[in-house]
């Protein structure tokens, strides 16, 4: 994990954090002072980020027992919590911000309630609401607190062309605009209303 002077290239401060197959595809993310980065295998961490110079400290590193370790999906952080899906059980797990403590794992958004190497629901707020749009097709609307996953909705949307780890999967993030959310899989792409009078009918 680097961090850069935008104008020169050079190198402010470095800390190692090196996912398993040179793999890390979710963004990092920041909440306040902190930030919260992650790949495949046990690699997480949280840095605190020094507000007077370029500078960050470890807060905390993830272990088999702790953290979520994302990959293909970008985590979602609040003040408190991360929320994000673990590239290794599948579950969607929500950990403490300040010091990487399990809070619950669910595994219903995004592996059909088993563990699933690579389960995968990429994961978008708006407002209290979160939108989650799984590999298997599915856009779940959902409320996510520290103390549960608590599911409002689900709609398939498209079937999964694609293939990962022997099973048929969409890995593709969802957009969203003007009250529509536009998906896709390798054969079309659709875009379906979420406006409350249209929320919960047919795709078609």
């Amino acid at each position: 994990m680097n961090s850069l002077n935008p104008d020169t290239g050079d190198v402010y401060w470095s800390h190692p954090l090196k996912p398993d197959y040179g793999m890390s595809i979710m963004a990092p993310q920041k909440s306040g002072d902190y930030l919260f980065a992650s790949g495949i295998g046990d690699v997480g961490a949280v840095f605190k980020l020094n507000q007077e110079r370029p500078a960050a400290e470890v807060v905390w590193r993830g272990n088999n027992r702790s953290a979520v370790y994302c990959s293909n999906s970008t985590p979602f952080l609040t003040e408190e919590t991360i929320f994000g899906n673990d590239c290794r059980s599948g579950a969607l797990i929500a950990v403490n911000l300040k010091d990487g403590q399990r809070l619950w794992t669910d595994f219903a958004a995004t592996a059909g309630g088993r563990p699933l190497n690579h389960g995968t629901a990429f994961i978008v707020r708006h407002q209290e609401k979160y939108f989650l749009f799984n590999e298997t097709g599915d856009l779940i609307t959902s409320t996510l607190t520290r103390d549960r996953y608590e599911e409002t909705g689900r709609d398939h949307l498209l079937e999964p062309t694609n293939n990962a780890f022997n099973r048929n999967v969409v890995w593709t993030h969802p957009a969203f605009a003007n009250g529509h959310c536009f998906v896709r899989n390798d054969k079309e792409i659709i875009c379906v209303s979420l406006k409350a009078s249209d929320y919960g009918k047919s795709a078609d």
